[in-house]
């Protein structure tokens, strides 16, 4: 089995498991859950083995590992009671597995830079942060629509994301300043994340400012905008690049 029909098994039971949640099976659920995750995780493996050796930067894909983490979030909080919330964050796992997976790219080359252990861990640190304020997002995006009670679990989401984030931010330092010779660009993604950044800082304060909670909740689902560009750059400008083919 090649790494295309991995991931596409582990979209599949991703797929499978968020079908069966909503039906209140949680052991069968998350059984099909943590399958997807083996999945997931197999094809990052393969996708790192060429020609006999293994090259650890390719394994560690932000977004072919995104699914896994955002996987780990409904299994967390099924199995805390929290049901209503675990199926919000379903939705947004079954979008980003559809966007990672389903196209069938080119093998990747392994580059002379990322054979470093920081670079690995910022691509990881980085997808397992952005994991979680995804999954804010969508929280806060119930609680603006359908008025769910998920301040509580968006802001911890947040939390923790940031704490990762800010590790990831650490780490992409130290990489380009071994790689590049400095520790930051001006670039379009990395204003992006500078962007992000102050902003889930920003709410992580917001509750001394006693800022109403539909308020916090808008902030959190804008603060998308950049998180989608981050993950998805390359898939986003694929995108613009097509749709402005087809417009000339």
């Amino acid at each position: 089995m090649d790494q295309h029909n991995i991931m596409i098994t582990a979209l599949c039971l991703y797929t499978a498991a968020s079908f069966i949640y909503f039906f209140q099976a949680k052991i069968t659920g998350s059984i099909l859950m943590i399958m997807g995750i083996a999945f997931n995780v197999f094809g990052l493996i393969s996708r790192g083995y060429i020609e006999d050796m293994w090259f650890f930067d390719l394994m560690a894909d932000e977004v072919l590992a995104l699914p896994a983490f955002l996987a780990l979030i409904p299994i967390v909080l099924f199995f805390k009671n929290s049901k209503s919330q675990g199926r919000i964050t379903l939705i947004p796992l079954v979008i980003c597995s559809l966007i990672a997976f389903l196209p069938n790219t080119t093998t990747a080359l392994p580059a002379l830079k990322s054979q470093v252990f920081v670079a690995p861990a910022f691509f990881l640190s980085e997808s397992m942060s952005i994991a979680f304020f995804i999954a804010a997002g969508a929280l806060a995006l119930a609680a603006l629509l359908f008025k769910q009670e998920t301040e509580e679990t968006f802001m911890k989401c947040i939390l923790w994301g940031f704490v990762i984030f800010t590790i990831c931010q650490i780490l992409g330092a130290a990489w380009a300043f071994l790689g590049w010779s400095y520790p930051f660009s001006w670039s379009g993604r990395h204003l992006a994340s500078a962007s992000a950044w102050c902003l889930y800082a920003a709410l992580l304060h917001s509750g001394y400012a006693r800022i109403h909670t539909r308020t916090k909740a808008l902030c959190t689902v804008l603060g998308l905008v950049p998180i989608f560009f981050i993950v998805f750059f390359h898939e986003l400008s694929h995108l613009l690049l097509l749709l402005a083919g087809k417009n000339v």
